[in-house]
């Protein structure tokens, strides 16, 4: 095996402080196959919005800085559920961090007053049980663990205003998106 298939093996592993590691080329693979297996189009068109595709690893970078992940555990992909624009026609970003230790996913949406340092986590509504909803603001990995230790009394009395109306309620939550009563 000359140099440059050593190199490009995806297989090839280093040693480092007596853990075996990845080498760049296999971290890389496999960033390409999780990011074609989790928005297979987006990946494949990324050349043709390309300002789009940085704004996501901008936005990938900042969340594994703030939050101390590897940037690999972290997607972003279009929100299926919450959209932008005048008339709704932007989708907005859902991050996604998968933890490599437990494969548990946390999800994260921009935070619209941080101005690209801060996020909203995604959990369950304590009144209806709907999933994905905004329930906490983050910007430090403290933050996160404030909201997460189950013995911090306080943890629901800073709810975000986005948590109201947000499509992630069950329609009979009081916390729901108001419907046209009209029709």
């Amino acid at each position: 095996m000359d140099r440059i298939d050593t190199i490009c093996d995806p297989l090839t592993t280093r040693q480092d402080n007596n853990r075996t590691r990845p080498g760049l080329a296999a971290r890389a693979t496999l960033a390409a196959r999780r990011a074609r297996e989790t928005d297979p189009d987006t990946f494949e068109h990324r050349h043709t919005d390309w300002p789009q595709w940085t704004r996501r690893a901008t936005m990938a970078h900042a969340i594994a800085t703030a939050l101390n992940v590897p940037i690999d555990t972290v997607t972003v992909t279009d929100d299926p559920d919450r959209r932008y624009g005048l008339v709704g026609q932007y989708p907005g970003h859902l991050i996604t961090i998968t933890d490599p230790d437990t494969a548990h996913r946390w999800q994260f949406i921009p935070d619209p007053a941080a101005h690209d340092h801060g996020w909203l986590f995604l959990d369950e509504c304590p009144g209806c049980g709907g999933t994905n909803v905004p329930i906490a603001r983050v910007a430090t990995l403290a933050d996160l663990g404030d909201y997460l230790d189950l013995d911090n009394d306080e943890r629901f009395d800073h709810l975000p205003a986005e948590f109201n109306g947000d499509p992630g309620h069950r329609a009979n939550c009081l916390h729901s998106p108001l419907t046209d009563l009209t029709t």
